[in-house]
């Protein structure tokens, strides 16, 4: 969840404003790399470098999370109609934090208006998740519905690692119904949907940890 607005102007929010352009033109300027990194065209090094001015180690490290476990849970999701929207929200969402953390290192963090307003591309992914949609098979978007929330993990201070663990167990709940609707009709997508989508999740408890123990900073 987007962390609630200031309740009224101040000189505070007045100054966030500045800082909020220079989050939107680092957003801007990443919007093409992240989508290159989630279609696997592009490598987290050299050429993101160049993408993007220089890449904080912080940025490089996220992009072999990405690579390792976001790109074969989106790539297993888009092998089936079904579930090909999931792998789309799912490189939206994912490649948001990318684009978060790289802010992060370029500004100090902005008052709570303008970074709620900063996170509105991540918010709009994740209210997508939970409109109906007949296309995708109920338990694959519950869970989705449910994992997809996990990435504003960065927004949750030094809860962050907590806060993904917890999405992590609701989603484990659906990921068991799809595993034996999998199992019971021969689905192999059904399975393999399941078991990247566990991974993604547990990975990103672990990177959380090991990153992000007190949250994002800016």
């Amino acid at each position: 969840p987007s962390p609630s607005p200031s309740p009224s102007p101040s000189p505070s929010i007045t100054m966030s404003a500045d800082i909020l352009a220079r989050l939107e033109a680092v957003a801007s300027r990443l919007e093409s790399y992240a989508h290159a990194v989630a279609s696997g065209s592009v490598s987290s090094g050299a050429s993101g470098a160049a993408a993007s001015g220089g890449v904080p180690r912080e940025v490089e490290d996220y992009d072999q999370f990405y690579n390792e476990h976001v790109v074969p849970f989106v790539n297993a999701a888009k092998k089936s109609k079904e579930t090909e929207a999931i792998g789309s929200w799912a490189e939206r969402a994912w490649g948001f934090v990318r684009t978060a953390i790289f802010a992060s290192k370029q500004s100090k963090k902005p008052a709570d208006a303008a970074l709620a307003k900063f996170v509105e591309p991540l918010s709009a992914v994740i209210t997508e998740t939970q409109k109906p949609n007949r296309t995708i098979p109920a338990n694959h978007a519950k869970a989705f519905g449910d994992a997809v929330v996990a990435t504003s993990w960065f927004t949750q201070g030094g809860n962050a690692r907590a806060f993904a663990q917890d999405q992590l167990e609701q989603v484990d709940f659906w990921l068991i119904k799809i595993l034996k609707e999998g199992k019971d009709s021969g689905k192999a997508d059904f399975t393999e949907f399941a078991q990247k989508l566990k991974v993604l999740l547990q990975k990103q408890v672990e990177f959380i940890g090991d990153n992000y123990r007190a949250g994002l900073e800016w």
